[in-house]
């Protein structure tokens, strides 16, 4: 008669391979596979007895909240949920978890929560109720871990709320990915173009605009926002700027420019501006040139000439075709009623 291996329910998953070593299922497998090894199982007995104890009378409980928008799916956290499992059983206390749906986060569900965990994920939903949980952490000083896209988002947080870049966000790479695209259209006549105004955002952006000049050996060039002649009519352009939007200059959340630096400046200030970066300064004439020799023949649009591939015999039929393979990619089922909208 084949051995029978109890496997009945415990208060911990940790406790089933103490249940088969009591059994002998470890001597009955080892037969099996002509091998002879005796598992070490004393480390996990005390693990199991510390998580045991706590379940029925833990000596402390933390409270933890797991902040993440997969809270349907129960696996989703798995690893973090065993980890704070180990966590208790380390430090000999219970720990307690709650789950809270970042896309519909409110700081009462954080009251009486001991530490934040915001795990990573994809995708931009749920972005804006994981950075309110991370602030209400920092400003409440509760403990919180951020792993993968969660310790992306507290360097967004810090950023936005305490070094005051209110623009800023996890969009660099795209960046780069953007300026790799336009320059493979646009070859040599493709630039990045840096702007002074004073302005503390602008200045980190052109850093980091700079970097990627140097990194993706795309060129630099220079301009000024020019939005009235003469520096002293900045006060008028404010003016004007609070008759169109209807606000008052008194109102401090009005639309408004941070500085007084958008005027027309001249060669020598902006040479003065950018010293530092003398290239990009003479790029600014060299795109003045190439505009130069450019010349437009009227009357009338000029229209690039596309060659026809020789499976087609008009422009027409090539963009019909050219129609439907994006239709082909953006429905995955095309019906009579969606070629009918072309």
């Amino acid at each position: 008669m084949p051995p029978l291996i109890d496997n009945t329910d415990v208060s911990t998953i940790y406790e089933i391979p103490i249940s088969f070593y009591k059994q002998g299922l470890h001597e009955i497998l080892g037969s099996k596979l002509k091998i002879n090894v005796k598992p070490k199982v004393d480390g996990l007995e005390r693990l199991v007895g510390i998580i045991k104890r706590n379940l029925v009378s833990p000596q402390r409980i933390v409270n933890i909240a797991i902040c993440g928008k997969y809270t349907e799916l129960g696996d989703s956290y798995a690893s973090i949920f065993e980890s704070l499992i180990h966590v208790s059983a380390n430090l000999d206390i219970l720990v307690k978890t709650t789950v809270i749906d970042s896309t519909n986060f409110d700081e009462g569900m954080l009251k009486g929560i001991d530490g934040v965990v915001v795990p990573g994920g994809f995708g931009g939903r749920g972005y804006a109720g994981k950075i309110r949980a991370i602030k209400y952490a920092r400003e409440n000083n509760i403990p919180f871990l951020g792993i993968c896209l969660g310790m992306q988002l507290a360097v967004i947080e810090f950023a936005r709320n305490v070094c005051g870049i209110f623009d800023a966000d996890n969009k660099f790479e795209d960046a780069k990915n953007e300026i790799l695209w336009f320059k493979s259209v646009f070859g040599d006549d493709f630039y990045l173009e840096l702007q002074r105004h004073g302005i503390k955002q602008q200045d980190i952006v052109n850093e980091k605009l700079i970097a990627y000049s140097i990194e993706l050996n795309v060129s630099l060039t220079v301009s000024n926002d020019s939005h009235y002649v003469n520096k002293e009519d900045a006060t008028a352009q404010d003016i004007i700027v609070c008759i169109g939007t209807g606000a008052k200059r008194s109102d401090p959340n009005r639309l408004k420019m941070e500085t007084n630096e958008f005027y027309l400046k001249t060669q020598e200030e902006m040479c003065k501006l950018f010293r530092d970066l003398p290239g990009a300064l003479a790029n600014t004439l060299k795109i003045a040139e190439k505009c130069d020799e450019f010349e437009i023949k009227f009357p009338g649009p000029i229209f690039p000439e596309y060659q026809v591939p020789s499976e087609f015999d008009t422009l027409s039929q090539y963009l019909e075709h050219l129609t439907l393979e994006g239709l082909k990619f953006r429905y995955a089922n095309v019906t009579d009623s969606i070629k009918a909208l072309e």
